[in-house]
C-alpha cells in the first residue's frame, strides 16, 4: 500500500460545490482507506487535500485482475524484525 492524495481548490464563491467534491471522493475511497483531511486558506482561496491510502496497481507476484486478498508473502516490504532472546 502507498499514500496518496488529491487536491480540491477553492474560490470562495464556489465552497459549497467543492466541499461537496471532497466528501463524494471521501465516499468513494471508504473509510477504512481514509487517512485525513486537510485544508490551507489565503483570502478567498483555499486548497482541500483527502490522503488515503491505495493498493499497489501490480507486484511482481500479483497480476491488475488478480483479486485474492494480500498475504504477508504478497507485501512490498520485509517481515518485521524479531527480537533474539
Amino acid at each position: 500500500m502507498r499514500v496518496r492524495f488529491k487536491t480540491f481548490q477553492s474560490q470562495f464563491g464556489l465552497r459549497e460545490r467543492v466541499l461537496q467534491k471532497v466528501a463524494e471522493f471521501a465516499q468513494q475511497v471508504g473509510r477504512e482507506r481514509l487517512i485525513s483531511i486537510s485544508h490551507s486558506e489565503e483570502r478567498d482561496n483555499a486548497i482541500i487535500t483527502l490522503w488515503y491510502w491505495e493498493e499497489d496497481i501490480a507486484t511482481p507476484t500479483r497480476s491488475l485482475h488478480d483479486t485474492t486478498p494480500l498475504t504477508s508473502k504478497h507485501r512490498p516490504f520485509p517481515p518485521p524484525l524479531l527480537a533474539s532472546a
